[in-house]
């Protein structure tokens, strides 16, 4: 579960122990949020992590709308925003990869980031 404070950060310690193969779903849904200085409505989306023999992978789907700001006519729009994205958390130096991603000592993700 993730913490009002740090709302896509979550705890996959339990995946570490499970076999090769194994995966888990965590779902986001928020009515409104704000990212740094951008401000999403009806996001929705899930990470489903998974155990590899490297570390854990990480698959997220996500969509959200937000408000954007026409640079030619300054008038104000609703724009649709639907995003994809893979990550490998490697257990140790092994294993590192191009992204240079580690799974962190307290198991926590956070996807903010």
């Amino acid at each position: 579960m993730s913490s009002p404070k740090k709302p896509f950060r979550f705890n996959v310690g339990f995946i570490i122990h499970e076999e090769v193969g194994y995966s888990h779903d965590f779902p986001f849904e928020f009515d409104e949020i704000a990212l740094d200085d951008l401000e999403l409505r009806n996001f929705s989306g899930v990470a489903n992590v998974g155990k590899t023999p490297q570390g854990l992978i990480l698959q997220a789907d996500f969509s959200a709308e937000t408000t954007l700001e026409c640079v030619r006519c300054l008038n104000n729009f609703e724009h649709a925003l639907d995003w994809s994205f893979t990550e490998l958390y490697a257990f140790d130096k092994r294993s590192e990869t191009e992204s240079e991603l580690f799974l962190p000592d307290d198991a926590h993700l956070d996807l903010e980031e």
